[in-house]
C-alpha cells in the first residue's frame, strides 16, 4: 500500500508530494517525491523567487520537479532570440540540473504559456525534470490535453515500469550482412524523376527507392533491443564535450567573476 505526504513548508511558492511505498517502480526505490513551485520575477530581471537550490534540491532518490520557473532558455526553446538578461536568469537553473543530473524532459519548442492578452508571444515557462534515479522509468511528456481555459496549457507526464513498457526493437547495423546485400544493391535502380513534378509525384518517386532500399537492409540486418535507458544518437564526442562542459561551469562559479 502506499502512502502519500503532502510536505508543507512556510512559502507558499513551493507544494512537494512525497509517495512511499514498498518497491516503488519495481525497485529498492521506497519513496517518489514531486516538487512543484511558481517562481516570479524577483527584484531584477536576473532573479526569481525561488532559487535553483530549492527547486533543483540534492536528492538519492526518484524525483519529478515540474515547476512555472518564469525563465527562457535556449534548451527549452531553441527556437526564441534570447536576451542576456533571459540567459542569465535561467543559466543558474540549468546548470544546477545538469551538475546534479536532472534530465530536462521537455520537448523543445512546444509552448507551454499562450497568453490571452493576444499582445505577448508564446513562450516555454513550464519545466519539467526528472532526477537520474527516475529517468529509465520516464515514457511520456505531452501537451496532448484539453485547454483548461488559462493561460498555461495541461501537460501529461507518463512513468512506467521499464518491464512494462520495453524499448522497441531496433536494426542492428553493425550486423548487416553486406556480402549477400551487395549484389541486389548493384541491381537496384532509381526510376526517373518526374518531367514535371508536383509535390505528391516527388515524394512518391523519392519514397519509392528509399522503401526498396530500407526493405533490403532491413532482410539482411538482425534485430537488437536496446537497454531501457539507452540513448542511440549518445556519442564519444557528446561525452568529451560534457565533460569539458561541466568543468568549465565548476570554474566559472569558482571565480565569481561576472
Amino acid at each position: 500500500m502506499a502512502t502519500i505526504t503532502s510536505i508543507f513548508t512556510s512559502r507558499t511558492d513551493l507544494a512537494n508530494v512525497e509517495i512511499s511505498a514498498r518497491s516503488l517502480f519495481g525497485t529498492k526505490a521506497e519513496k517518489f517525491r514531486i516538487v512543484n513551485c511558481s517562481s516570479v520575477w524577483g527584484a531584477t530581471h536576473t532573479e526569481r523567487t525561488v532559487s535553483p537550490t530549492l527547486a533543483l534540491p540534492f536528492v538519492s532518490f526518484p524525483t519529478l520537479v515540474v515547476v512555472d520557473f518564469n525563465i527562457h532558455h535556449p534548451s527549452a526553446h531553441p527556437l526564441r532570440r534570447h536576451n542576456s538578461s533571459e540567459l542569465r536568469g535561467s543559466f543558474p537553473y540549468f546548470s544546477r540540473a545538469a551538475e546534479y543530473g536532472y534530465t530536462h524532459l521537455n520537448i523543445p519548442a512546444v509552448n507551454t504559456r499562450f497568453p490571452l492578452n493576444g499582445t505577448s508571444r508564446l513562450s516555454v515557462v513550464d519545466l519539467s525534470f526528472a532526477s537520474t534515479i527516475l529517468m529509465p522509468f520516464f515514457q511520456k511528456w505531452a501537451t496532448d490535453l484539453l485547454s483548461t481555459g488559462f493561460d498555461h496549457v495541461p501537460i501529461t507526464i507518463k512513468m512506467a515500469q521499464p518491464i512494462m513498457s520495453p524499448p522497441r526493437p531496433a536494426t542492428n547495423c553493425v550486423r548487416t550482412n553486406w556480402s549477400s546485400l551487395e549484389p541486389q544493391l548493384k541491381t537496384a535502380k532509381v526510376p526517373p524523376p518526374p518531367v514535371l513534378p508536383t509535390r505528391y509525384t516527388f515524394e512518391n518517386w523519392f519514397d519509392s527507392p528509399l522503401t526498396t532500399l530500407v526493405a533490403l537492409l532491413e532482410t539482411r540486418t538482425p534485430l537488437r533491443r536496446p537497454s531501457i535507458i539507452a540513448k542511440p544518437w549518445w556519442s564519444l564526442l557528446l561525452s568529451t564535450l560534457r565533460k569539458a562542459f561541466h568543468i568549465s561551469s565548476r570554474k566559472a562559479r569558482a571565480s565569481n567573476d561576472p
